[in-house]
């Protein structure tokens, strides 16, 4: 029988995110027949409920204001060597690095560091469940001693098996239901912000939905929070749980902040807008969307919470779309993580691959050697918002302002459009799109491009263009196009005018059409132009 202590914290200061990581993990290696023991800085009343079932020390009377990694080791040491005697001890607390470790490694105890900061370590296996692209399994190249075990990436999310999408079942006669949270801490005022947003927004004003906002042991303005929502009806609040897999098993989406939280829901392919309340949470968002995970805001005000329920609207309208993107995972959470690790560390061998094809690229259209073109999906309406605002495509649109991520949700669900990504040399290079529009009963093709990157030149865009040209007279034939350029920008003019697009004045029938298309711009600053069949 193998004893593991996990030496980790949870504190009103530190939130409850390593302690219940470690509790997962520790609750597989305890159905193994091994025994689990917790060590803390000191255990507060409101973590009791994480540890029950399992035995646990505190290492101070009081917690520390500063914590000596020297003087935590000797401590941590002469508790091992006086009762606890382990067989291998894990490591999760951000505080404690290297100089911990070699002190603990160099009396000749095994050693397991969970951590994600990308450091130096001492030890013999280390967890890091964070996906960084292909660049993953090279993170730590010279950062661990040779003969360290490294356990990287999502195949090692520290989650219970239950937490796989092959066991969630919905009851569909029930509310849309919402799932609320900021963790096991976070200010509640954030929640009541979303709240706010949800109860009297016009965009759900015809639609039924349930929330279950969720008040973490350690939450911040609790008193305030439930005093403000007691006149909610449709508000239930969750409180004293430290396993919310039963409401998960009946949510339709999930808002909170992000962190271990992203791994339960992607496990049961639950669509999620996430924010980042902490350094640590801020995120690549390819990386997330490597997971299917494509709703996460790094940074955001106030004012974000106010455009929140159009996003939730999209949500209940079109669940089949969102569930793609879901589906879309490169890397799917399984919910086996727990027992890779346990095999890992106990030497067995059981087979818990993870391996799924790449979703199947949309299909290309081969423009040249270099270049192809392809439609849109939903699964590029991150890298289209940030490509639209690139500084040097805002320069020239009529609509200038920086686009917030919630506001593209919104568009993005509901736009007409039809986009197309031109690649050259499998590389994005620039968005080309185009629509159909009726004014007084006359139908016109409005369009644009913009880059994605500082290397597209002339020929790039002359391809996309014609291209768009071709494609447009078979889709939608004899219908005109207008268009407008900013005076300054001599590049699009060149490569209209070359196209045949010609300038029309006030004059002509066109014009006003133009104007009413694209609201904005001014003909003092915006040349209009127009093309049709005859030249």
């Amino acid at each position: 029988m193998q004893r593991l202590v996990f030496r980790t914290n949870a504190s009103s200061k530190t939130g409850i995110g390593h302690l219940y990581r470690c509790i997962q993990l520790a609750q597989e290696f305890k159905r193994r027949e091994c025994t689990c023991i917790f060590v803390l800085d000191t255990v507060e009343d409101l973590i009791l409920p994480y540890l029950q079932g399992f035995t646990y020390y505190s290492l101070y009377d009081t917690i520390p204001s500063d914590l000596n990694p020297t003087i935590d080791a000797e401590h941590f040491l002469h508790l091992c060597q006086d009762k606890l005697t382990p067989d291998f001890i894990i490591l999760d607390d951000y505080r404690l690095g290297k100089s911990w470790e070699e002190a603990i490694t160099s009396q000749g105890l095994k050693l397991c560091c969970i951590d994600d900061l990308k450091r130096e370590h001492t030890c013999d296996y280390l967890i890091d469940m964070s996906w960084n692209g292909p660049e993953t399994l090279h993170t730590y190249d010279n950062l661990l001693p040779d003969h360290a075990t490294k356990l990287l990436g999502p195949h090692y999310v520290i989650l219970p098996d239950k937490f796989n999408r092959s066991h969630l079942q919905k009851n569909a006669n029930r509310p849309f239901s919402i799932l609320l949270s900021m963790g096991g801490g976070g200010d509640l005022n954030f929640l009541q912000l979303i709240l706010n947003d949800l109860e009297n927004s016009e965009a759900l004003a015809d639609r039924t939905f349930h929330i279950f906002a969720v008040i973490g042991p350690l939450a911040k303005n609790k008193e305030t929070f439930l005093q403000t929502i007691s006149s909610y009806e449709n508000v239930s609040v969750i409180e004293g749980k430290t396993d919310l897999f039963e409401e998960l098993h009946q949510t339709d989406l999930f808002i909170g902040a992000a962190g271990g939280m992203i791994y339960q829901v992607k496990s049961l392919n639950i669509p999620a807008l996430t924010f980042s309340i902490a350094e640590s949470q801020n995120i690549n968002r390819n990386h997330l969307e490597d997971i299917g995970h494509y709703f996460h805001l790094n940074k955001w005000s106030k004012d974000d919470f106010t455009r929140i329920a159009p996003f939730v609207r999209h949500v209940m309208d079109q669940p089949e779309r969102f569930q793609a993107l879901e589906e879309s995972a490169i890397l799917p959470i399984d919910g086996q993580g727990c027992k890779r690790i346990a095999n890992a560390l106990l030497n067995k061998t059981t087979d818990l691959s993870n391996e799924k094809a790449f979703p199947k690229d949309p299909q290309e259209e081969k423009l040249s050697d270099e270049h192809s073109i392809r439609k849109a999906t939903d699964c590029d309406l991150n890298h289209y918002l940030n490509s639209r605002n690139r500084d040097s495509n805002r320069t020239n649109m009529v609509q200038s302002a920086t686009i917030s991520q919630l506001d593209h949700y919104g568009w993005w669900f509901s736009h007409k459009r039809d986009n197309f990504l031109l690649s050259k040399d499998d590389q994005p290079n620039l968005y080309i799109w185009h629509e159909k529009r009726t004014y007084q009963e006359q139908d016109y093709l409005i369009g644009g491009w913009f880059v994605c990157t500082d290397d597209t030149n002339f020929q790039d865009a002359l391809l996309a263009l014609t291209w768009q040209l071709d494609y447009c007279a078979k889709e939608h034939p004899n219908v005109p196009w207008v268009a407008v350029i900013q005076r300054d920008n001599k590049f699009v003019k060149l490569l209209n005018d070359y196209m045949g697009f010609i300038e029309i004045g006030p004059n002509h029938p066109f014009f006003e059409a133009t104007g009413h298309f694209f609201n904005g711009a001014s003909p003092q600053d915006f040349y209009y132009v127009i093309k049709t069949e005859q030249g």
